[in-house]
């Protein structure tokens, strides 16, 4: 039997199996269709781009360091892409991290330690931990501070309550005016509902001249919902003025 006879007898018996299979014709021909229409759609949603050469910061071994090795896993954590060549690439380098703030920080931390060795080093750093202490104690001495004064000069809270907080003008002169006591920073972790609904405590944290007008500033912030008071917190302890409320205490 030729070639020619046998490639006939292969195509007959082709087309009678497809012929008899219909639906798994239709389905054999459809289905490589469909995902070719598929990656059309892809490709038309997403065109290529040009993508420049990669640069990946360099990861410190363990065997470098464990300062290094843990500075390279959490500073490129990301695995940023650089177009020009970093520092880490040239061979043998791993010290390209002695000017990030964590080894800074580390290498004053051994310079303390090291001088504290020396007894006029004690004597200094016990003198400036006296000094650190004292400024604490008076500016948790002080009830006198209205809470406009822990705020920056260029402050923003005011407008929060004016604009986010939907506060009464009367309500926010009387907030600003009153005397906020420090010791109110260490229940940072309460939530704020919690104090500004609960007279007693409120009284104790926040004292104003007015007792009608505190009560009704109190009233305004207990209606504020739980996600306004948590900006509300946000947004003064941002705009607070660190520097001047220490400044007050070395000056008391």
């Amino acid at each position: 039997m030729g070639f020619g006879i046998q490639l006939a007898l292969l195509l007959w018996k082709n087309f009678t199996y497809r012929r008899r299979q219909t639906l798994q014709l239709v389905i054999e021909v459809l289905w490589p269709l469909f995902l070719f229409f598929i990656l059309i759609s892809v490709r038309q949603s997403h065109p290529p781009f040009e993508q420049h050469e990669c640069h990946f910061p360099n990861k410190a071994l363990p065997s470098a360091g464990t300062l290094p090795w843990l500075q390279g896993i959490v500073c490129n954590i990301n695995n940023p892409c650089f177009r020009n060549l970093t520092t880490g690439e040239t061979p043998g380098l791993v010290d390209n991290f002695n000017r990030s703030i964590i080894s800074r920080l580390f290498a004053d931390v051994q310079k303390v330690v090291h001088r504290m060795n020396n007894p006029e080093a004690q004597s200094g750093f016990s003198q400036l931990l006296s000094a650190l202490r004292q400024i604490s104690r008076n500016v948790s001495s002080r009830t006198d501070l209205q809470v406009r004064t822990y705020l920056k000069e260029n402050e923003t809270f005011s407008h929060f309550l004016r604009t986010d907080a939907s506060l009464p003008p009367a309500a926010v002169e009387e907030l600003l005016g009153s005397r906020l006591d420090p010791r109110v920073f260490s229940l940072a972790r309460t939530p704020l509902k919690q104090i500004v609904c609960n007279a007693s405590i409120f009284s104790k944290f926040l004292v104003s001249e007015d007792a009608e007008a505190a009560e009704g500033l109190r009233e305004n912030l207990c209606a504020l919902p739980d996600g306004i008071l948590r900006s509300l917190e946000r947004s003064f302890l941002s705009q607070v003025d660190w520097a001047k409320i220490f400044a007050v205490g070395v000056e008391w």
